[in-house]
């Protein structure tokens, strides 16, 4: 499937999670797969405009309060769409046994409403302790959605006021609060894609595999093996590197906070040549630089007036080490100069401790 053509139509705690793998006798919510299927296209389908289509009437006790969904879910409690465009689904449930075996429900369901675009339903944990909040993302072989959309389960505990509480102490009586329970589908506006490293084109370049290896995927988080020729600008500390790319300056930054220091490296290169020739030598510079990473990383174009920016970040929903970096490409024109442009590496190291 060709890259660019990818088009999507369409804490609990210990208690929960032992609750997870004990619910295979509880009902599903959902009886008809298809139309929540079909409902889920028809609502993701206007993430990219907002969800402007669906919006109902506003609250009226609210001047600033969300907006009704004109199309909802099969068995949501409520839909709303707010002001921020961000639509929200609640699915309520009177008890943890409920809500959780619904949870896994829904996931199931987003991975029913993936296939009908040939994709799968790919999730990552928002917070490593608690496995009941995710984002989740639409992925083929080649690309993946990443607007944001996540599921949640959360508990409500209703509030006890002052006064009921003075009462019970009185009546040295207990009155028991009993939680419900709220799974929540949110979907983000956007049209977001992360695009796999590993697909499409690429051409291999020994040079720029191993600088990207040493300098973005090296042990020595610090570079204080390839840096040398220190000096101070502001609150910066400059280097230049032992390793680079041919034809390009290469510039090792170390910002210092307190005992704790970010580094960047970046590598410039300008030419001087017609705009066609120029884009042509970003495009194959591009296929080259896929190369150099693992299977792990996807990337995502960004264009602006006179610009374009090319990010590399390590897949959200893939097994990582936690020493990746991040990587940007950037290639504009010059400003105010005819036929020249400049083409920059800049890749960011994780926050170090230098001593």
């Amino acid at each position: 499937m060709n890259t660019y053509h990818f088009e999507l139509k369409f804490k609990l705690g210990a208690l929960a999670i032992f609750i997870l793998f004990f619910n295979r006798g509880i009902g599903q919510v959902v009886k008809d797969k298809d139309q929540f299927a079909r409902t889920f296209v028809k609502i993701f389908e206007q993430r990219k405009t907002k969800f402007d289509s669906l919006m109902g009437k506003q609250d009226a006790g609210d001047l600033y309060g969300d907006y009704t969904a004109t199309v909802t879910f099969p068995e949501a409690s409520e839909s709303s769409i707010s002001l921020s465009s961000v639509y929200l689904a609640l699915f309520n449930f009177p008890d943890s046994l409920k809500a959780v075996s619904f949870y896994k429900e829904l996931k199931d369901l987003l991975n029913l409403s993936a296939s009908l675009y040939s994709a799968k339903a790919r999730f990552s944990q928002i917070y490593p302790d608690n496995p009941f909040f995710e984002l989740f993302y639409f992925s083929n072989e080649t690309v993946f959605t990443k607007e944001g959309s996540s599921i949640q389960l959360f508990a409500n505990t209703p509030k006890i006021n002052e006064q009921d509480e003075d009462e019970e102490d009185d009546q040295k009586t207990k009155i028991p609060v009993k939680k419900t329970y709220t799974v929540f589908l949110t979907l983000k506006p956007g049209g977001n894609m992360g695009i796999f490293a590993g697909a499409g084109q690429r051409s291999n370049d020994n040079e720029l595999n191993t600088f990207i290896s040493q300098v973005a995927f090296g042990a020595d988080t610090a570079l204080k093996n390839i840096r040398i020729n220190q000096r101070t600008q502001a609150d910066k500390i400059l280097y230049d590197s032992k390793i680079g790319l041919t034809g390009f300056k290469t510039v090792i930054t170390e910002i210092q906070k307190g005992e704790i220091s970010g580094i960047n490296v970046s590598a410039s290169k300008k030419f001087l040549m017609d705009e066609k020739s120029f884009l042509k030598e970003a495009e194959n510079f591009l296929m080259k630089l896929k190369a150099a990473f693992p299977l792990n990383y996807y990337y995502e174009i960004f264009n602006d007036e006179g610009s374009s920016t090319v990010e590399f970040k390590p897949v959200p929903f893939q097994k990582t080490s936690g020493n990746e970096a991040e990587v940007e490409m950037r290639y504009s024109a010059e400003k105010g100069k005819s036929n020249e442009f400049n083409l920059e590496l800049f890749i960011y190291r994780k926050a170090h401790n230098p001593y």
